[in-house]
């Protein structure tokens, strides 16, 4: 049965066995927690998670952060900060072993568990 947000009710984004959690802001995989991403960094996570395996252009990525809620506000930079985003978040992951890969000239995805 797929875990749901507290708040709506929706089914949290999974994909391979991750749940994403907006509510805290957290990734889980096999009993482990992540929770030291930023806002930006959740939001980058989560879209790759909701591609389910499927390559997103930095352009995407983009729109994916900055069209949220939380960061309407904000500025919203060159598409080549994807790559900051993605480095920093694969340092935090790492205790999952989860991987962010790049696809040259095409964008990230996700690649599905082992």
């Amino acid at each position: 049965m797929a875990k749901t947000c507290t708040h709506c009710g929706s089914a949290l984004p999974e994909f391979g066995g991750i749940i994403c959690d907006a509510d805290k802001r957290e990734v889980h995989f096999r009993g482990k927690t992540v929770s030291s991403l930023t806002p930006i960094q959740f939001l980058f996570f989560q879209a790759l998670l909701r591609a389910k395996g499927r390559t997103l252009s930095n352009e995407k990525l983009i729109e994916e952060i900055y069209s949220s809620r939380i960061m309407a506000d904000a500025e919203v930079p060159d598409a080549n900060i994807i790559s900051v985003y993605a480095f920093k978040i694969r340092k935090k992951l790492a205790p999952l072993k989860l991987n962010i890969r790049a696809l040259y000239g095409a964008g990230y995805y996700l690649e599905a568990p082992k």
